[in-house]
């Protein structure tokens, strides 16, 4: 799954993503036939989630103060992750979009 998410993070553009005025949030969103990835902001300068799904999987990743502060993994349409992982303070690694976004 790393590689298909991988594919829409060169696409990613704050400059491309909608207003949410309910949510007070910025989204971005890429949709195939099995794939939807989708990012969200609070401002330009602070991301806030990002979630990719393929076929019956899905990753989520939460941000805070930009750096990457969990990832989990889910199976569609259940409601709890079968994987979860808080992610320490420290250099941020391929998983967080901001090593791909500098």
């Amino acid at each position: 799954m790393p590689e298909e998410r991988k594919k829409y993070l060169e696409k990613v553009s704050f400059d491309q993503a909608i207003f949410i005025k309910d949510a007070k949030v910025f989204h971005q969103e890429f949709r195939t036939n099995d794939a939807v990835y989708s990012v969200m902001w609070e401002n330009k300068n602070m991301m806030l989630a990002e979630s990719f799904s393929y076929k019956d999987e899905r990753e989520t990743f939460t941000y805070q103060d930009k750096l990457l502060s969990m990832k989990a993994k889910s199976k569609k349409f259940s409601f709890g992750p079968y994987y979860k992982i808080d992610i320490p303070e420290g250099p941020q690694n391929e998983d967080s979009i901001y090593y791909f976004i500098k």
